[in-house]
């Protein structure tokens, strides 16, 4: 793939579209594609980083201190209540995913709305796709911000930038466009945050002791620059 080209290709692209409802947790793919829509079409773009109650320390504060940074209007949802809400009781990795999926759209849902736009902007890569398709046994995992109903179900029309793409592309994406380090090399993180993390039930107590192991783990690790790592809360009472 020449980058160059497809950067100008998404930029052409972009440039027809409305005001932009961009959907960012401030990770690599959300961010480049709201960069990416920013250069394209300025202040039709609004970025919105949900607060879920299930990011790491700090991360939706620090999202959106990157995202103005980057000159992205920004703005954090707080959130948390109705997550953490919808997710009680919950023990099975896909059905907490699909619940999540659910409170996730229905919450931009509303804000599409107030801001009286259809079009919103998502990170979605090719793996996101390929890891979503076909029947249940087939599926590797559902990911939240694939689903092909979305626009029949939420009413609005959905813009992935990315979804042709791989992650290794979308970091020579995030270079190319000079986006800082702390993006276009950052480790993955899953779109329903530490509720993946936790095996089980998810409750603020758990919440809360995954997210300071994720401190310790990542701080310990960090010069060993992993492509990935990351603490689980296991369910054993011994």
């Amino acid at each position: 793939m020449k980058i160059n080209e497809f950067i100008q290709s998404q930029l052409e692209a972009l440039k027809n579209k409305g005001t932009l409802i961009a959907a960012c947790s401030g990770g690599i793919d959300s961010t480049t594609s709201a960069y990416l829509a920013n250069e394209a079409v300025g202040t039709r773009v609004h970025a919105f980083v949900i607060d879920d109650g299930l990011r790491r320390e700090q991360e939706p504060e620090e999202a959106e201190q990157l995202l103005r940074k980057l000159g992205i209007k920004t703005e954090i949802l707080r959130k948390q209540e109705r997550f953490l809400t919808a997710l009680q009781g919950l023990t099975d990795p896909e059905e907490k995913r699909k619940k999540f999926r659910k409170v996730f759209y229905s919450v931009l849902k509303d804000v599409l709305v107030k801001h009286k736009t259809t079009h919103l902007l998502q990170g979605t890569i090719k793996a996101d796709i390929d890891e979503t398709k076909g029947n249940e046994k087939e599926r590797i995992k559902t990911q939240h911000n694939v689903l092909q109903q979305i626009g029949v179900d939420y009413g609005f029309q959905v813009v992935e930038p990315l979804k042709d793409l791989y992650k290794n592309q979308v970091r020579d994406v995030a270079r190319a466009l000079g986006l800082p380090s702390r993006i276009s090399e950052r480790m993955p993180f899953p779109g329903p945050g530490l509720a993946i993390r936790i095996v089980g039930a998810v409750t603020p107590e758990k919440v809360e002791v995954v997210r300071q192991a994720h401190v310790i783990v990542e701080s310990t690790l960090r010069e060993k620059h992993p492509f990935q790592v990351f603490p689980v809360l296991l369910n054993d009472k011994a």
